[in-house]
């Protein structure tokens, strides 16, 4: 069995709902496939299924099993847990070694933005991120997305949160903020920054009002 132009939606749709209803078997279908980037698509997403279930229990047993497909298994386990529970889920990453840590970590925090991104901001602000995420390159990154992402939802409490972050974390959930703002009313968004005390985050802010516009 091979993936193919034709095949490939059909199998998607299969290796789906068989995912729903009985991840072991879809797992064990999807076996025999020969190794291919689409084949860890959809394991990925078996692993989402599974995880889904009882996240707490599902997640650990996923990543204590030995698989070809072991980031697939990651990235779909922590996607799963992080729609549900980002603080916990969070937690658990601190149990993985360093060099799956932070894959894992990622998973979790995008499939937390964009469920739920008040769970991602608190934990930014209790620092409970893992060290791998924290230290990383991106971590301004998240502090951004979990800015625009909270000011879409809560447009009052993001405002709330970013100005009371600390230093380079208020700079960047600024910018978030005023970013997503500057999409839907670029004259507030102006009026908002103008209040903001001269600084590096003021600036911040009129560095991504001044992108949108």
């Amino acid at each position: 069995m091979v993936f193919t132009e034709a095949n490939e939606k059909i199998f998607t749709q299969a290796a789906r709902e068989l995912a729903d209803k009985d991840p072991a078997i879809a797992k064990a279908w999807l076996d025999n496939f020969p190794d291919s980037p689409k084949k860890g698509e959809l394991m990925r997403e078996v692993a989402t299924s599974r995880a889904a279930k009882n996240p707490e229990v599902n997640v650990p047993a996923i990543l204590k099993e030995q698989s070809s497909y072991r980031n697939d298994d990651i990235e779909g386990a922590g996607t799963a847990w992080g729609r549900v529970d980002a603080g916990k889920a969070l937690q658990y990453a601190n149990s993985l070694p360093a060099d799956e840590q932070k894959l894992y970590a990622s998973a979790v925090l995008k499939s937390s933005l964009q469920r739920d991104p008040a769970a991602t901001v608190k934990c930014i602000s209790d620092n409970t991120l893992p060290a791998t995420v924290r230290d990383s390159s991106e971590y301004k990154d998240v502090v951004r997305s979990a800015g625009s992402n909270y000011a879409s939802r809560n447009l009052q409490e993001a405002v709330k949160w970013a100005t009371a972050l600390p230093g380079g974390d208020s700079e960047a959930a600024v910018a978030g903020v005023a970013s997503q703002w500057a999409e839907k009313d670029p004259g507030a968004t102006g009026e908002w920054i103008l209040q903001l005390p001269t600084g590096s985050v003021r600036n911040a802010a009129i560095n991504a009002l001044v992108r949108q516009i």
